[in-house]
């Protein structure tokens, strides 16, 4: 009797899995898996694409010595209030580390380019 049991409860199982197999249930299936990795694909460039603009940000070292030597000659004709404007876009970040006192400032790579190519206030340092 139990041997008949698993045997009805095989095929039972055996339908079901058959009439899951339907042509109209398998065309959502598949659409449903395009579309998945459809979105995927594109989700997967847009990350590509945001980090090659990170990527592409970040200032090289000849680029952070020309933005230090435009700030040192710049600093003295800026107002406090310039000054404090171009520190913020400079600085990302300022660590104080208590136990061996040690201060850790971050630069922001975005910033230091910009100020090294693109400063708006670099005729006066051609003066």
């Amino acid at each position: 009797m139990r041997e008949q049991d698993d045997d009805h409860a095989t095929s039972t199982e055996h339908a079901e899995q058959v009439e899951d197999f339907t042509p109209q249930r398998e065309d959502v299936r598949v659409s449903a898996s395009v579309e998945l990795q459809t979105r995927d694909l594109r989700r997967r460039n847009e990350l590509q694409d945001q980090l090659a603009k990170i990527q592409a940000g970040a200032p090289d070292r000849q680029t952070i010595l020309e933005a230090i030597k435009n700030l040192q000659r710049l600093w003295a004709h800026l107002a406090m209030g310039e000054r404090s404007r171009l520190m913020s876009q400079l600085v990302a970040n300022i660590d104080h580390d208590t136990t061996d006192t040690t201060l850790s400032i971050t630069l922001s790579p975005l910033g230091l380019e910009s100020f090294a190519t693109n400063n708006p206030e670099h005729s006066l340092l051609e003066e």
